[in-house]
């Protein structure tokens, strides 16, 4: 089976927040470059910048901008945007401790997927002059996405199965994996169903990993009012 079905929805978010990073605003360029703290995770700092980007990219992502958020909203915002950080940098350190290491060929691919994403080499150094990165600094996000994608798949998604018994209630309690208005045969639909499942056990494993990582984690909130 396909191990994106497992894993992909998860390494997707981890590479959005590279390309929060290069494709932020110029306004992010004019930031002092004293780091500012937003967060300590086991001794590491997660910055301000970091936090401001990843709340621009959930703004973005649910259309809701700062100017037109009520204060409620933002706040719930914020504490998504920094609980998101803190969690990554917990995947990260773990991947660490577990020495984890990506192939630099698959590495360059993904480079060249983000590089992708623009109109020319030129714009995607325009960008990166613009927030103050360099390819290296992007190639590091890259390699702690990646990492991070390995780990889930090793620790949490590897030993998951999906049961002959689970995989008929799931084609009996959901419509959506037949045919608009045909009742497919379970045997043309048993493969997907089995992806489905496993993703969904997946998520509910990630979860209890990353509790388990939170609750041990020294953390300190450093922003005002969160």
């Amino acid at each position: 089976m396909n191990r994106c079905v497992e894993h992909c929805w998860y390494r997707l978010v981890v590479l959005s927040l590279l390309l929060a990073h290069v494709l932020a605003v110029a306004a992010r360029a004019d930031e002092s470059s004293a780091v500012s703290r937003a967060a300590l995770v086991n001794g590491v700092v997660i910055s301000t910048q970091e936090f401001k980007r990843e709340l621009e990219r959930i703004q973005r992502q649910k259309g809701a901008g700062a100017t037109n958020s009520d204060e409620v909203t933002l706040a719930h915002l914020k504490r998504e945007a920094l609980e998101n950080l803190i969690i990554r940098e917990l995947l990260y350190q773990q991947s660490e401790k577990q020495k984890i290491t990506v192939d630099s060929a698959i590495v360059d691919l993904e480079m060249l997927q983000v590089k992708g994403k623009f109109a020319s080499p030129g714009q995607f150094a325009e960008n990166l002059q613009r927030i103050g990165m360099t390819e290296t600094m992007v190639r590091e996000l890259v390699v702690r996405g990646l990492a991070i994608s390995t780990l889930i798949d090793r620790s949490v998604s590897a030993e998951l199965t999906a049961s002959d018994a689970e995989i008929q209630k799931y084609y009996q309690d959901h419509k959506d994996v037949h045919a608009p208005g045909v009742m497919q045969p379970i045997t043309e639909v048993r493969e997907k169903i089995r992806g489905l499942v496993r993703q969904e056990k997946s998520i509910t494993q990630l979860q209890r990993y990353v509790k388990g990582l939170r609750d041990a984690a020294r953390v300190e909130l450093l922003l005002a009012g969160e």
